[in-house]
């Protein structure tokens, strides 16, 4: 059996959508018909497994020619599922796709005759053509839509879906979806970064763990949100949403009712997310990077453990007590002391029931009033007489420095 009408499929069009344009372009009720004819369990219509090889034949072609819109590879190769181009992996237990319940753009449909694969991903809320939601239910029968239905934009129930309300995206959701439709279509994007996103870092990471991944964004900044709620895709857009600024925003709202000032601990939740994988560590390098600058940076309560971040120790911005002493060769009891004097600017912060001094190194300016009292490193007199180390050196072996053992070196003139 060849069914009368055999349109051809579109190089971004939705397997499942063409599976019910075919129905639709030969008068069909639903695509019950033909499955039900070629033996095809009901079931398929909402599997990753829709046996294509099975279906081409009653358009008259070979079993191969729907491989490339086919979210299964060949039997014959490995397992694994695709979308497009894209492997997602040889499982779907992130449930990447879509399928059961579709969502759709009437508009694209209307102006296109077709549904796009972009929006079989459960990632993509809303259009980035039209900047509106997604179509998720009928505004007559209130069902979610099926794609046992008789045409793209006729609901099972008869009613139009052309017309259906739908409300405007957030300017940042419709740029994400832009940059994710560019991806799965491999388009080039007019805009380098919509909404300030990192829209190149992504572009360059594998569709599969974007898919995977960014989600967990929307854990921690929509925390009770259903998982196929609009309100996930716009959770990540507003964390990337003018990189990195966004970034640090949603890193200092994690931290909100985190009381150590230990950086790793106090986003050990967020890392173990994102970073616990090797996989998701490699393609998250970006991430990982701007991660560890608002640490050395701007996160003004909370210390970067060098352990942490041992490429990056002389660039740490805020650090403890006991570490400016050693940056600085000044006793502790010295510091403390211009600290209560308020000579010395340093941030008092809890830690359990500890109190603890954090110091912004760019900040730190040593007095010119020193007291006899006051010992000195080498580094610090340097500091002290705006000198470099290696002329203070110098001095002390020409013997214009006195150099007087004790505690700690001291240098007098």
């Amino acid at each position: 059996m060849i069914l009368v009408r055999t349109p051809s499929h579109k190089e971004t069009e939705s397997l499942l959508g063409y599976v019910v344009r075919v129905s639709e372009t030969n008068g069909y009720e639903s695509p019950w018909n033909i499955l039900n004819r070629l033996g095809i369990a009901q079931g398929a219509m909402s599997s990753a497994g829709f046996p294509t090889r099975t279906f081409a034949p009653i358009l008259g072609r070979a079993p191969e020619a729907l491989d490339d819109i086919a979210y299964s590879l060949p039997a014959s190769g490995d397992r694994g599922f695709k979308i497009l181009s894209h492997s997602l992996g040889s499982g779907l237990r992130y449930r990447p796709l879509r399928l059961k319940h579709p969502a759709a753009c009437p508009d694209c449909i209307s102006e296109k005759g077709f549904a796009e694969a972009f929006f079989d991903l459960r990632i993509a809320v809303a259009c980035p053509i039209h900047g509106k939601e997604l179509l998720f239910r009928c505004d007559a029968c209130r069902n979610p839509l099926s794609m046992f239905r008789p045409g793209l934009l006729v609901c099972q129930c008869g009613a139009s879906l052309a017309e259906s309300s739908r409300r405007p995206a957030s300017e940042q959701t419709v740029a994400l979806m832009a940059v994710l439709k560019a991806k799965l279509e491999g388009a080039r994007m007019t805009d380098p970064a919509p909404a300030g996103l990192p829209a190149q870092a992504l572009l360059t990471m594998p569709l599969r763990v974007l898919l995977q991944h960014l989600p967990k964004f929307a854990a921690f900044n929509r925390k009770g949100v259903h998982e196929d709620s609009p309100e996930i895709a716009d959770g990540i857009a507003q964390a990337l949403a003018n990189w990195p600024r966004g970034f640090h925003e949603f890193l200092n709202d994690l931290s909100r009712t985190e009381q150590t000032v230990v950086f790793r601990r106090r986003y050990g939740a967020f890392l173990d997310q994102f970073f616990s994988s090797q996989e998701a560590r490699k393609e998250f390098n970006w991430l990982h990077e701007e991660f560890l600058q608002f640490g050395l940076t701007y996160a003004n309560d909370s210390i970067v453990d060098a352990r942490f971040a041992p490429a990056k120790t002389t660039e740490r911005r805020f650090i403890s007590l006991t570490e400016l002493s050693k940056r600085t060769g000044l006793d502790r009891r010295t510091l403390e002391s211009w600290n209560r004097k308020g000579i010395l600017p340093l941030q008092r912060v809890g830690s359990g029931s500890s109190t603890r001094y954090i110091a912004d190194a760019r900040e730190i300016r040593l007095p010119r009033n020193l007291q006899k009292t006051d010992l000195l490193g080498e580094r610090a007199a340097a500091a002290y007489l705006q000198i470099p180390v290696s002329t203070l050196s110098r001095l002390k072996g020409t013997g214009h420095y006195e150099v007087k053992e004790g505690l700690h070196k001291s240098c007098r003139n």
